[in-house]
C-alpha cells in the first residue's frame, strides 16, 4: 500500500513534477500535488497524469495563444464566447468578488476574496486554465475557502464533492495535526493547507499552536 501511494512522487509528466499525494479525493481518486515548470501548483488525479492529456497548468497553451500568428486562434473564440456555458460561471465569479450589489458579495468580495489578474479581464485565460467542466453538475470550487479565485486554488467539483470537502476541512484528528506540524519545516504553509484540505487561516493557526493545543 505504501509503495502504491508514493509511486508517483518525483516523477515528471510533461511540465509537471509530482510533489506528493494528498488526503483529498476527486471521484474517490487520490489527488496529487504537482508543480508546473512555471512554478504554479495543481491538484491532479492519477488518471489525468497517466493519460497524457494534462501536461501543464495551462501556461503552455497561453504561450501558444500569445505567440501564434494565426488570428483565428487568438481572436476567433471571442465571437462565440458568450454562448459558452462556462462563460456565465466566469461572469458570476467576477460579480461575486467585484460587484457590491450582488446578493452574495458579502461572502466573497466583502471578505477580501479576489479574482486573479489573469482571470479578471480574460474569459479565454480562465477557460484555458480550468478547461471544460466534466459535466453540467460541476461548478467552480475553491480548494481553500479563504483563498482567491486562481488556477492553483480552483477545480471543477459537484455539489456533493464540495460538501464533502467542507466536512473534511472542518474535521482533523490529533494525528493529522501532528503530521501538519511535522511538515512545517519542510513545506510552505500553503502547500500544507492544500494537502490537508484546510484554509490558509486555519492552517496558520494550527501550525503556530493557536488552535489544537495539546493538553
Amino acid at each position: 500500500m505504501t509503495a502504491f501511494k508514493n509511486d508517483l512522487c518525483g516523477k515528471r509528466f510533461g511540465k509537471f513534477i509530482v510533489l506528493h499525494s494528498t488526503d483529498k479525493r476527486s471521484h474517490a481518486n487520490v489527488l496529487w500535488l504537482c508543480q508546473c515548470d512555471c512554478g504554479k501548483t495543481s491538484l491532479l488525479d492519477r488518471g489525468k497524469l497517466l493519460n497524457g492529456n494534462t501536461t501543464s497548468c495551462g501556461c503552455e497553451r497561453r504561450r501558444l495563444m500569445q505567440t501564434s500568428h494565426n488570428p483565428s486562434l487568438k481572436h476567433g473564440f471571442a465571437r462565440v464566447k458568450h454562448k459558452h456555458p462556462i462563460y456565465y460561471i466566469w461572469k458570476e465569479m467576477r460579480a461575486r468578488c467585484q460587484n457590491q450589489q450582488t446578493k452574495h458579495y458579502h461572502r466573497y468580495g466583502g471578505r477580501g476574496i479576489k479574482v486573479c489578474d489573469g482571470w479578471k479581464d480574460s474569459f479565454e485565460t480562465f477557460l484555458v486554465d480550468m478547461g471544460d467542466r466534466p459535466s453540467s453538475k460541476h461548478s467552480i470550487d475553491r480548494i481553500d475557502g479563504d483563498g482567491n479565485y486562481e488556477p492553483s486554488n480552483c477545480r471543477w467539483a459537484t455539489a456533493l464533492e464540495q460538501a464533502s470537502h467542507r466536512r473534511i476541512s472542518q474535521k482533523l484528528t490529533l494525528q493529522q495535526v501532528h503530521e501538519m506540524r511535522g511538515l512545517k519545516s519542510k513545506m510552505e504553509s500553503t502547500q500544507i493547507a492544500l494537502m490537508f484540505g484546510m484554509s490558509k487561516t486555519a492552517t496558520h493557526r494550527i501550525l503556530n499552536n493557536k488552535s489544537w493545543i495539546d493538553r
